[in-house]
């Protein structure tokens, strides 16, 4: 069991971590077109070797950018949803929709990615920085079901954005589609890139039903 003097290092690294993602992200954002947490002089070589995994993959990481870059987000919204923590054991757990959440101007028809891991956290932003993928993430939407379980992760999700008027889930692995169904969530199975593309016809045939 953690003693109060250990939660209280885990909640500064954490908090260290969040300035440095966010201060990354930002970086993203700026003149340089692919930044990578590495130094100046490796750069070049990072990114030639992160394209020429992408060739070899069937550009696995170019169609998820893609993808990622066609969802909508307004990430002031994340500012008013508060963050719930559900359990496991609450796994009957009803949510109820909270429409007022996601209205107002400036707030509507809005979609935002939300990112589940079974790896650790700090490794999962390392990740998303190296491959260019962080400015598709706010850091209050990346979730570790390392301990919980991907059922927690997702019901904690799904209480979070109770306002949405729908929330669809891709993945790969049985897990997440359980989870998904447990919560009544749309599921798309993801078995190749060509897959992954049929993500953003499915969101953009969604934007145009709204």
């Amino acid at each position: 069991e953690s003693s109060p003097e250990d939660e209280l290092k885990v909640a500064w690294r954490y908090r260290m971590v969040r300035e440095m993602y966010t201060s990354a992200r930002a970086h993203k954002k700026s003149a340089n077109p692919a930044y990578t947490p590495v130094l100046p002089a490796e750069q070049e070589a990072s990114l030639a070797a992160i394209e020429a995994v992408d060739a070899l993959t069937d550009n696995w990481l170019s169609t998820a950018d893609e993808v990622l870059t066609s969802v909508w987000q307004y990430e002031g919204v994340l500012d008013r949803l508060p963050c719930v923590t559900v359990s496991p054991e609450e796994s009957d757990v009803v949510f109820q929709a909270d429409p007022s959440i996601l209205t107002g101007t400036g707030f509507t028809k809005t979609d935002i990615n939300v990112l589940v891991t079974n790896g650790e956290l700090i490794p999962t932003i390392a990740k998303l920085l190296l491959f260019g993928l962080a400015k598709h993430f706010h850091p209050t939407c990346i979730y570790s079901s390392r301990d919980c379980g991907k059922v927690a992760c997702f019901q904690e999700i799904a209480k979070r954005f109770s306002g949405a008027g729908s929330m669809v889930a891709v993945g790969d692995g049985q897990e997440e589609e359980l989870a998904a169904a447990r919560c009544g969530m749309l599921f798309v199975k993801i078995n190749c890139a060509q897959d992954l593309r049929q993500v953003r016809y499915l969101s953009q045939a969604r934007r145009d039903q709204e």
